[in-house]
């Protein structure tokens, strides 16, 4: 961890600033990415459930078709009926593009079974309403029609089609519960994950405005220090590892302006040192000089004699 530390001591700040800014914004690019991951899986869902809801629906349009069909044997309701039959065979075509999980392929198998023999039963409920519809005098179904082979074969095929119709039925609602329980656990997972990966964006980024942050100003009042202590005439301060990004330049720039303030401190000793020893020099010479100017005014005196008079003398 030290070590790891010290190495960024060594990185720029400019470098910091740009690293602490990626690794937010990478967090922030992988929760966009994983929450368009998660809105595809539900729009997934949720295109798999429209279809088995239509396809459900169709199902019932054509039983009540059926109803319609077997009590009126009215070509409209025929005809109506597999039309809603095609309806379900088309959308079960659609299912069948969409990908789906083991379970619910094994599923649509038994639906694909199901709906094919539905659709068979329908057509021969169709046909013996056909041929029911040909006979003289069926305005209504009446007691003559109900003890004809033909009226037989329509019941049979009726009954048949209720206990297949219950069978789709009962698969697709396996096949909705099934979607219904995957979408309840994508939605609440998903939920979960762009918490924690929200939480862990924060935790992050304020781990490095903290970490940025206290490298920066660690440094800031390294220098200020530094600068106080030059201002105040301490020259012999001295900074034992220096950083190698910004603020550690400022700091060798300082520790060189020191040491060139140093050199010139020293430099100016040495040339107050020449000159006092000059002006001792000169001051030596000057009294040197006076004490002969001194002595040869005496020695003038000496030899110089009194006066006529005798009244004067040399001071």
């Amino acid at each position: 961890m030290r070590a790891l530390w010290e190495r960024m001591l060594q990185i720029s700040i400019t470098k910091k600033l740009y690293g602490g800014f990626f690794i937010v914004l990478s967090l922030i690019i992988f929760a966009v990415f994983f929450s368009a991951l998660r809105f595809s899986e539900i729009r997934d869902l949720y295109t798999k459930t429209t279809l088995v809801s239509e396809i459900n629906h169709y199902l019932d349009q054509s039983k009540i078709a059926r109803v319609k069909l077997f009590y009126t044997l009215d070509e409209e309701n025929a005809s109506n009926m597999m039309k809603y039959v095609s309806q379900i065979i088309a959308q079960q075509e659609k299912a069948r593009q969409l990908r789906w999980q083991e379970s619910d392929v094994q599923h649509f198998q038994r639906l694909s079974e199901q709906l094919t023999q539905y659709q068979h039963e329908l057509e021969k409920i169709v046909l013996a309403a056909t041929v029911l519809r040909g006979q003289k005098h069926v305005v209504s179904v009446g007691e003559n029609i109900q003890n004809t082979a033909q009226w037989q074969r329509l019941k049979a095929a009726d009954t048949q089609s209720i206990k297949t119709g219950f069978a789709v039925t009962d698969t697709l609602s396996r096949i909705a519960s099934q979607l219904g329980e995957k979408n309840q656990y994508v939605i609440n997972h998903s939920v979960a994950e762009i918490v924690v990966i929200g939480i862990c964006a924060v935790l992050l980024g304020i781990l490095i405005a903290v970490s940025v942050t206290r490298l920066i100003a660690r440094s800031i009042r390294g220098n200020l220090e530094l600068a106080q202590r030059i201002a105040q005439g301490d020259l012999s301060v001295v900074v034992g590892q220096v950083r190698r990004d910004e603020l550690g330049m400022l700091t060798h720039a300082m520790m060189g302006m020191t040491q060139k303030l140093c050199g010139l401190m020293v430099d100016i000793r040495d040339s107050a040192h020449q000159v006092a020893t000059a002006s001792s020099a000169i001051a030596d010479g000057n009294r040197n000089l006076s004490s002969r100017t001194d002595q040869q005014a005496g020695n003038r005196c000496q030899h110089g004699g009194v006066d006529r008079d005798g009244d004067q003398q040399c001071g």
